[in-house]
């Protein structure tokens, strides 16, 4: 009797010493289980810890590629690696105060295929300031109302300052790049008018617009010419008069040619045809101002033809 009695006895401490060596005091088969873990504890601020989640799942449920975690939305999560039975959490402690961590909860899909969870207990780890030492921070308690330990605008900050010097930047380059143009535009010699004007007219002349009817598209053309040639021989803008302005400031040596303008002007708008003949004494008589008013070194006699065209 005596015997039955210690062996009852014995068995009972070990219940109460060892309960998770009992078969009988564990988990029931097909119980969701999740547990917490936590380390270093305490961490320093700005440093990291390890938050580890430990989880038992029924029969045929499952996690999926992306583990859903409730319960860490305040918490500074830098990394996240999930194993078979395991999930382990890099956090950032980016605070004086205590990291409160959970309760957490992580779904899951049982055999069924429904949406379930599992939670776990809520734990503390401390946060040692890195200026004292210590575990409370008492250091930088004082500011801790005028200086945020997490202040989310100075992510935007930065943000924004570095965008602000990547368009300064790019605006600099862009300023370097003109500037480097206009350089190279000054030392380009520049061509002289009255050889810029004859290159006009003979390109004018080989699109063979009056040949082709154009007659009015021919003499708007002409015209610009001319007037871009006055206004590089007089210095008035005579791309923008009309004849009669022209007339106005014109010279003595300019006459002939207000003649061309007179006859472009009745055929551009009041619709008088042009004979083949007239367009060819109209170009013959601006080349031949282009010779009067240009410099004579080297150049051809009025009336000329180079090319097949009147010169």
């Amino acid at each position: 009797m005596h015997s039955r009695v210690r062996l009852l006895l014995f068995l009972l401490l070990i219940l109460i010493l060892y309960p998770g060596e009992c078969p009988a005091l564990r988990t029931p088969p097909g119980t969701p289980r999740l547990d917490i873990s936590a380390g270093p504890s305490p961490v320093a601020v700005g440093g990291s810890l390890t938050v580890t989640l430990k989880y038992v799942l029924p029969e045929g449920a499952k996690v999926g590629n992306e583990p859903e975690i409730r319960g860490i939305e305040g918490l500074s999560v830098v990394g996240k690696k999930a194993g078979r039975g395991t999930i382990v959490l890099t956090v950032i402690a980016d605070t004086l105060d205590p990291l409160k961590i959970g309760p957490v909860e992580l779904e899951f899909i049982d055999g069924e295929g429904k949406k379930r969870s599992v939670r776990s207990n809520a734990l503390t780890v401390e946060v040692a300031s890195n200026i004292t030492g210590g575990t409370d921070g008492e250091t930088l308690r004082p500011i801790r109302d005028i200086i945020p330990a997490r202040s989310p605008w100075i992510t935007w900050a930065v943000r924004i300052g570095m965008a602000l010097l990547a368009l300064s930047a790019a605006a600099a380059l862009i300023l370097a790049f003109k500037r480097w143009k206009r350089k190279g535009e000054r030392k380009a010699p520049s061509e002289p008018p009255h050889i810029r004007a004859e290159k006009e007219v003979e390109a004018l002349l080989a699109e063979g617009l009056f040949e082709k009817g154009q007659h009015k598209e021919f003499y708007f053309r002409l015209t610009e010419i001319i007037k871009r040639y006055l206004e590089a021989l007089r210095g008035f803008p005579a791309a923008e008069y009309t004849t009669e302005e022209i007339a106005q400031r014109a010279h003595e040596q300019d006459r002939p040619i207000l003649m061309v303008l007179k006859h472009a002007d009745l055929v551009k708008f009041a619709g008088c045809e042009a004979a083949p003949r007239r367009k060819d004494e109209d170009i013959a008589c601006f080349l031949a101002y282009i010779n009067v008013t240009a410099p004579q070194e080297g150049r051809d006699e009025p009336g000329t033809i180079r090319g097949g065209q009147v010169r």
